[in-house]
């Protein structure tokens, strides 16, 4: 039972041994422990501050991300719809060089359809005439008695010289 009822003696030597460790803690120990802990926390705060100014650097950056992100879409957009202007110009310039170099080809085959037959009309006036003429002649060179056998002899070399002119072509 002295545990549970302790002497004055030891009460008065625990509270001067309490009183020196408080002070020897007081003088020595809370000192820095306080300093340390208030360095602590300063150096909390400033690494808070620290981290939200890096929160607000980052939606500044974010925001200016999406920003040129936005930018480079309407460039792509408007690059797109050059392209296609130009697109459009060259299909109708491709079209209309088409056109004239059709027109040109078809001027240039009608000319020479042109030309052929003016060369074919003028070798079958040619070919026509020396008929005439090789037929004159050879009406001339005969001498009818008659007006009937004229005719007949003029019939027969029409005759003769259709069929030579039909088989020709």
């Amino acid at each position: 039972m002295e545990l549970l009822t302790p002497d004055i003696g030891v009460v008065f030597w625990l509270a001067v041994v309490f009183l020196i460790v408080f002070f020897l803690l007081k003088k020595y120990a809370w000192g820095p422990i306080l300093s340390a802990l208030e360095s602590r926390e300063k150096r909390i705060e400033e690494a808070l501050r620290a981290a939200e100014a890096a929160r607000e650097e980052l939606r500044t950056l974010k925001r200016e991300q999406e920003r040129l992100l936005e930018q480079a879409k309407q460039r792509e957009q408007e690059i797109i719809a050059e392209a296609k202007k130009i697109k459009e110009t060259i299909i109708e310039e491709a079209k209309e060089e088409a056109r004239l170099a059709a027109q040109k080809i078809l001027k240039e085959a009608e000319q020479e359809a042109y030309l052929i037959k003016e060369k074919a009309l003028s070798e079958f006036r040619e070919y026509a005439t020396s008929l005439v003429i090789s037929l004159t002649e050879t009406i001339l060179r005969k001498e009818l008695k008659d007006k009937k056998d004229h005719e007949e002899y003029i019939q027969r070399l029409l005759s003769e010289t259709t069929i030579h002119v039909a088989g020709r072509n």
